[in-house]
């Protein structure tokens, strides 16, 4: 049986929406579920019935960019009200040129089985400042 996939994202610059989209279709899926966390509108309706974000899926990616090594306050709200409900998930920070600091950790909290940190080129530069530094697979921190 397939598992089906949902994502949540957190998104600004679209990086870390297509991180999430290639890790749902490595994991054989074609057809997701999109929560994006990215617009305020979303972000109230998650946080007002968070049930509504595991309905019919098995398995939830949720992913977020890094800021000074922390996550938006905005991805920590919605985090915190969907508390994992103990179904499958996969936590994936994406960062630049600094490090991913407890952003992951805070992600993870809400009761993860795998978790991933990203590096991309930060967005406002158009050279890579931090170029020898590769993805870091975390798996089962707690």
């Amino acid at each position: 049986m397939t598992k089906r996939i949902g994502i949540l994202h957190f998104s600004p610059t679209s990086t870390t929406k297509k991180v999430c989209t290639a890790i749902a279709m490595g994991m054989g899926s074609k057809d997701f579920q999109v929560f994006d966390m990215t617009f305020p509108r979303i972000r109230e309706s998650i946080i007002d019935n968070p049930k509504t974000v595991f309905e019919n899926i098995d398995h939830l990616i949720v992913g977020a960019p890094v800021y000074t090594g922390k996550l938006p306050l905005q991805v920590v709200e919605c985090v915190r009200a969907i508390n994992g409900n103990r179904k499958e998930s996969t936590a994936i920070v994406v960062y630049g040129n600094r490090d991913y600091g407890i952003a992951l950790i805070r992600i993870i909290d809400f009761s993860s089985v795998q978790s991933g940190a990203f590096y991309h080129l930060y967005s406002h530069f158009k050279y890579d400042m931090a170029n020898h530094r590769r993805v870091h697979f975390l798996k089962n921190i707690r």
